[in-house]
């Protein structure tokens, strides 16, 4: 039987590239009429300090832009929320949603009794934040995600995308941080979750978007691997605009470039997150069978 269900979160519960790159565009908008300065300059200085920090979406960006260096970000603003970070949480709001039966489908996982544990590279609190944006973080038993930036000092609301407190007030109760190096697909953050929860890997399942990251960790950790294909159909224009302020260094596009060359296949896949009941129930039936099988064939030992 399946104890333990592991979900990867951007583009498996929700379109993290349709959210996240027009919040941001609304930003860098924003910024170019307030301030007037040069869009590839300012894109620029975003992906130094998403880099320096090891995340794109670095939610005190705007103190730390070199080409705002010279400009009062907070008296820019009037002392109230600066406008990029207003038209950011405003595009946010409209384009941050679950696929559709992402939510009656946890929902039924957690009616069966089963685990439901959130696994990211993302950072600690942007994701912790983001599902209780969705409204489904009591629905996780526990939320395995990379280790958190440091919090800036002088961090407050009026030039942070999300509020600085999130940091410190996390909704999920049950947190395991992940250091960079031991994120996907690097199997030892989820050998060490079956470990925590004592179960095995073949009572385990694990979904996600990523052939070369979330298939390959969960094969190399022998749980069962499934393939939300459907995480792949964002618009390719906006993940040029991703990429173009990536925390991503070079190295790192060469490390992703050389895992892609070698293929991956899925031992499940599923064009809709609703579709994982039934991977999970025939894997639950399966056991059964072969449970069933073995009892028989002990039997007719016995009587022989």
């Amino acid at each position: 039987m399946i104890k333990l269900v592991i979900c990867d979160l951007d583009n498996t519960l929700y379109d993290w590239v349709g959210y996240y790159v027009p919040a941001f565009e609304a930003m860098v908008s924003e910024l170019q009429h307030e301030h007037g300065v040069d869009r590839e300059r300012l894109l620029d200085d975003f992906r130094s300090v998403h880099q320096s920090h090891g995340t794109s979406e670095y939610a005190f960006v705007l103190t730390e832009l070199d080409v705002l260096r010279d400009v009062d970000t907070l008296a820019a603003s009037g002392a109230g929320l600066h406008p990029a970070i207003a038209a950011f949480r405003n595009k946010a709001a409209e384009t941050l949603h679950l696929y559709d039966g992402v939510r009656d489908t946890l929902v039924q996982l957690r009616a069966q009794e089963r685990g439901i544990v959130a696994y990211t590279d993302a950072m600690m609190a942007y994701a912790d934040l983001r599902l209780d944006q969705l409204d489904v973080a009591d629905l996780f038993d526990e939320l395995v995600a990379t280790r958190d930036h440091p919090v800036p000092p002088l961090a407050n609301d009026q030039v942070s995308y999300f509020p600085p407190a999130r940091f410190r007030a996390p909704t999920i109760a049950r947190h395991s941080a992940l250091d960079f190096a031991a994120r996907k697909p690097n199997p030892a953050g989820l050998v060490a979750l079956l470990r925590r929860w004592g179960v095995a890997p073949e009572e385990t399942i694990y979904v996600g978007d990523s052939l070369t990251r979330d298939v390959a960790m969960a094969q190399a950790a022998h749980v069962h691997d499934v393939h939300a294909s459907y995480g792949r159909s964002y618009a390719p224009d906006l993940w040029h605009q991703l990429v173009r302020v990536t925390h991503w260094t070079p190295e790192d596009v060469e490390r992703e470039r050389r895992r892609a060359i070698e293929p991956v296949t899925p031992t499940h896949a599923i064009g809709s997150f609703a579709e994982l009941l039934a991977v999970v129930e025939a894997l639950d039936a399966d056991v059964t069978v072969r449970a069933q099988c073995q009892s028989r064939a002990a039997a007719a030992t016995v009587r022989r």
